[in-house]
């Protein structure tokens, strides 16, 4: 980090990154919901994968000038979606589409295809309401990965 200031480097703004947009894809997850889902590979398999969830009425754009700084300048893998109705996911009508259960399953899907998708271990950034997505998918791979007594 030799040569950046606070912000991340010299030029770094809150515009830096507008282009990722460009760069993500509209994908259906294994739930049959589609979001925008944007996944940029580490150049070097021993960096990490930095997947970015927003907190609710937002939008993955909000991570746009780190995740620039993160992968161009540093060579680190990043991975953002808009979650439904944020962003350029579908926006339904339908307010069951945005119970916590569907909204956590989809992080869970998001979160599978970003570690199938690295080799690299994948580090999870939450902001807002997804903090409590992300605890609980944290205690998920926790329990998952304790064996049964």
């Amino acid at each position: 980090w030799a040569g950046m200031n606070q912000f991340g480097s010299s030029t770094t703004t809150w515009r830096r990154g507008s282009d990722l947009y460009d760069k993500s894809s509209l994908v259906q997850l294994s739930s049959g919901r589609d979001v925008c889902l944007l996944h940029l590979p580490a150049r070097d398999v021993s960096k990490p994968t930095f997947l970015f969830v927003h907190g609710s009425m937002a939008a993955m754009s909000q991570y746009f000038p780190v995740m620039a700084a993160l992968h161009e300048e540093c060579g680190y893998g990043c991975a953002a979606y808009d979650a439904l109705g944020c962003g350029r996911s579908p926006h339904p009508t339908d307010w069951g589409a945005y119970s916590f259960s569907a909204l956590q399953q989809d992080l869970e899907v998001v979160w599978d295809m970003t570690q199938n998708k690295t080799q690299g271990h994948v580090i999870l950034v939450a902001h807002s309401y997804a903090t409590h997505l992300a605890m609980r998918l944290a205690r998920r791979q926790q329990m998952a990965e304790t064996p049964s007594p």
